[in-house]
């Protein structure tokens, strides 16, 4: 069994995958416009952290909502 995460990095501009297979492990990358695989830093973790929180700042669609 396989199953894929994926977040988009809003500062960097990349997909930020997380590959998980059972039985197997993890694997961690990201992809770029170009669809190369790409490495993450463990600083770079700070990114898809901060993307994902403004993601969720984002207001959701809703007929009875406005924003005004």
């Amino acid at each position: 069994m396989k199953a894929t995460f994926c977040m988009y990095d809003i500062v960097m501009k990349r997909d930020v995958r997380v590959e998980i297979s059972i039985p197997g492990g993890t694997h961690v990358f990201a992809v770029d416009e170009n669809l190369s695989k790409l490495v993450i830093g463990s600083g770079e973790w700070n990114y898809v952290f901060m993307s994902s929180l403004l993601r969720s700042f984002e207001p959701k669609a809703c007929p009875a909502f406005r924003v005004i």
